[in-house]
């Protein structure tokens, strides 16, 4: 019997080549050095996969919801690299903020307006936990680009990372800004 996660890979990557027909079975078996029929035992889930075996079909069949599979029920999420040169890493850096906060923000919205509906079932739940999942990856492509884009604005990547400004006073912790009275006895 296999492992919950090994199952679930085993079970997506059966809906992806066999229900949603990404993809031959056969073409994927011959790609990633299996044979039809070994193959099909593991998305049968008869047969594990080994870790070799999960990082040759992920190269052949490059979906994302077979590393949401194993990742599923652990802190971790996945996100795919895009592979990112000059300009584009410049525009794919910005781009991305862009869309990462444009997806927080529809996220603020759902939540808000079901909260105060009174309508966050679990339906709703799940629908934003999967909108969160998207926008988190698009902060990690954002991570992953950042060191690249100033390659593309012409400039030389700065040395160090300046100070960070201090805080407003209204997003310090509490502690640090005293009760106000300070400000007033000046």
């Amino acid at each position: 019997m296999l492992s919950p996660p090994a199952m679930d890979f085993a079970g997506t990557l059966h809906r992806i080549l066999v229900g949603d027909r990404a993809r031959p079975l056969s073409d994927v078996a011959k790609a990633s050095g299996f044979t039809y029929p070994a193959l099909y035992a593991r998305i049968s889930g008869r047969v594990p996969f080994s870790v070799e075996e999960i990082r040759r079909i992920l190269l052949e069949v490059p979906d994302i919801r077979l590393v949401d599979a194993l990742l599923a029920g652990t802190r971790f999420a996945a996100f795919p690299r895009a592979p990112l040169s000059g300009g584009q890493s410049r525009r794919g850096a910005v781009g991305t903020a862009l869309i990462a906060v444009q997806q927080v923000s529809q996220i603020a919205s759902e939540l808000s307006a079901r909260v105060e509906e009174g309508t966050l079932d679990a339906e709703a739940q799940d629908r934003i936990a999967q909108q969160i999942l998207e926008a988190e990856r698009s902060l990690a492509l954002l991570r992953h680009a950042l060191p690249h884009a100033h390659r593309a604005s012409g400039h030389a990547a700065p040395a160090a990372s300046p100070a960070p400004a201090a805080s407003p006073p209204s997003l310090r912790p509490v502690a640090e800004r005293g009760n106000g009275m300070a400000a007033q006895q000046k």
